[in-house]
């Protein structure tokens, strides 16, 4: 009896130091989210501010913002308050103990020294703001376009040595950088910023090393088979050999949704429909009102300073826009189509999940969902239902659109994969030789000869990646297996969709409500891993990719 009294009176005090966390865990996030909410809001519309203007008063702004953000997050007692509840087992409740987690890791970095931050976060917008006026450079613009677009030999030679010309200087800001990512990593207990990235966004290194092998060795053949096709039509029905590629051949820059395709045959189909009034009617068709987010948005021909397009979510309240410039190409619609999808993400959130979990659940998801949309373009189904093709140029058409779609997605997966192992090694030791690591990768997965028309010393670094998406490779390519996962787990759900490699999307209303409740609305009250499995039956894998891809 008395051993019965002794644990319900523990218990009875247990139950009351719950309670009494859980307030406490309560008032102190509504303290949290009354000085962080009115500041993101502000950084957002700073953001959107300056992708509109580029202007140095606007990207001021931004830095100042940022800097008041990482001040107010630099709170030793409130970090020491997270870190401990995080361990206690105090907090039994689902949404409060996610939120404890999200707040740990939104601190964590912040707990560097505030000097360090500054430095950091000086150099990343400064390499930011060099990378878009270059970007947006006419000369600049000129050899992008003579990368994607045309098929003459000395042509393509000199844009890619001006596009590579200046990398040099690029490379040593970005090696400053990697060292003081580097310093504030070891400050918070990691070996490095690579591995503290991977934590932040709750990802596993050997997992996805071991992902990314099992998709090296999946894709490899499939890879080599379309490089043959390809460099039998470049070389004119000469042999393949690797010996003779050259990097310009790979078409220039990469893009996150793939590269272009030889030729642009499809890109004239573009210029005579309204990409805008397109995406808005195939959402709509799939149960998913977005016309709220275009009329807020700036994109179409209006000239503004961000060459490529940009989806913010501007206070997790549903006030979604996208902004940047269309020239009418297939690509233009692919990105978006990838746009669009991920504002549906944001705007679909739950609006009565707590603020720290109305946002997407990784970085990894928003990728996702941004690539199944974009794959729309290529399904002949889906441009001959939306009016783009007529029915015979759809017939006529129908083998490239696959094929091009094939070609990129392999081609985009290992050159992800090749950045991935870039960055992974340059954080784990700055002082290996970049230059020749960057060679043997690309030679790795790519396919060209280390050492080939090497341009100049860290031609590497003129990737704009380095700048805008620094340590996200992985969530690309995450991103395009996702993609692939959730369209194979709807194809076998409903017979009606077709088979993965050309779905019937247009007009399917079930799929549409199927992304709002098993993706958009639980925000980030679930781990990405989490989410996965809910939405698709089992966790993460490459076989849906390399079923579609590979085989």
């Amino acid at each position: 009896m008395f051993l019965s009294l002794s644990v319900l009176v523990s218990c009875g005090r247990s139950a009351k130091s719950r309670q009494k966390d859980e307030k406490t865990l309560v008032e102190f996030i509504s303290h949290h989210e009354a000085k962080v909410q009115p500041l993101d809001k502000a950084i957002q519309a700073a953001r959107w501010s300056y992708d509109e203007s580029g202007s140095r008063e606007d990207l001021e702004r931004l830095d100042s913002l940022k800097r008041q953000r990482s001040r107010l997050l630099h709170d030793e007692r409130a970090f020491s308050y997270l870190e401990g509840l995080r361990t206690s087992g105090n907090i039994h409740d689902p949404y409060l103990q996610r939120q404890v987690e999200c707040l740990y890791r939104e601190y964590l970095p912040c707990q560097a020294p505030l000097a360090l931050q500054d430095s950091i976060l000086t150099l990343e917008l400064s390499l930011k703001s060099q990378t878009l006026n270059r970007i947006v450079d006419p000369e600049m613009r000129h050899a992008d376009d003579v990368l994607r677009n045309s098929t003459r030999e000395k042509e393509l030679q000199e844009a890619w040595q001006y596009v590579k010309s200046s990398g040099k200087e690029m490379g040593d800001a970005l090696a400053v950088l990697v060292r003081l990512r580097n310093e504030s990593a070891r400050f918070l207990g990691f070996s490095n910023y690579f591995d503290m990235t991977l934590f932040l966004e709750e990802q596993d290194g050997v997992c996805l090393d071991s992902l990314f092998s099992e998709l090296e060795q999946g894709t490899e053949a499939a890879y080599l088979s379309m490089r043959r096709r390809m460099d039998s039509i470049w070389f004119q029905g000469k042999v393949f050999d690797t010996a003779s590629l050259r990097p310009w051949h790979l078409r220039g820059k990469f893009f996150r949704l793939g590269q272009r395709s030889y030729g642009t045959a499809r890109d004239k189909y573009y210029q005579y429909v309204s990409m805008e009034n397109v995406v808005m009617r195939f959402f709509s068709s799939i149960n998913l009102d977005l016309s709220d987010v275009l009329g807020r948005s700036r994109v179409s021909g209006e000239m503004v300073f961000l060459p490529f397009l940009d989806c913010i979510d501007m206070d997790r309240n549903r006030d979604v826009r996208i902004i940047g410039h269309l020239s009418g190409t297939e690509n233009d619609m692919q990105m978006l189509l990838a746009m669009v999808g991920e504002a549906a993400y944001y705007k679909n959130i739950s609006n009565t999940l707590p603020y720290l979990l109305r946002a997407p659940a990784s970085p990894a998801l928003v990728c996702g969902v941004g690539s199944f949309f974009a794959r729309m373009a290529a399904y002949p189904n889906w441009v001959l239902s939306m009016g783009i093709f007529s029915a015979g140029q759809a017939c006529d058409i129908r083998g490239t659109t696959l094929r091009a779609m094939r070609q990129d997605q392999l081609f985009t997966c290992r050159w992800w994969m090749t950045v991935y192992y870039f960055e992974k090694r340059m954080y784990e030791d700055p002082d290996v030789d970049l230059d020749s690591l960057w060679q043997e990768l690309f030679f790795r997965f790519l396919r060209i000869e280390p050492g080939k028309d090497r341009i100049g010393h860290s031609d590497w670094a003129m990737e704009n990646y380095f700048s805008f998406h620094a340590v996200q490779a992985h969530n690309f390519v995450l991103g395009e297996l996702w993609a692939s996962q959730v369209l194979a787990h709807l194809c076998q759900d409903d017979p009606r969709m077709g088979r993965d490699s050309n779905p019937n999307v247009v007009g399917n209303g079930r799929m549409g409500t199927y992304f709002k409740k098993y993706v958009f609305q639980p925000g980030a009250s679930l781990s990405w891993q989490e989410l996965t499995v809910s939405c698709t039956g089992k966790p993460l894998s490459c076989e849906a990719f390399l079923h579609q891809f590979a085989e």
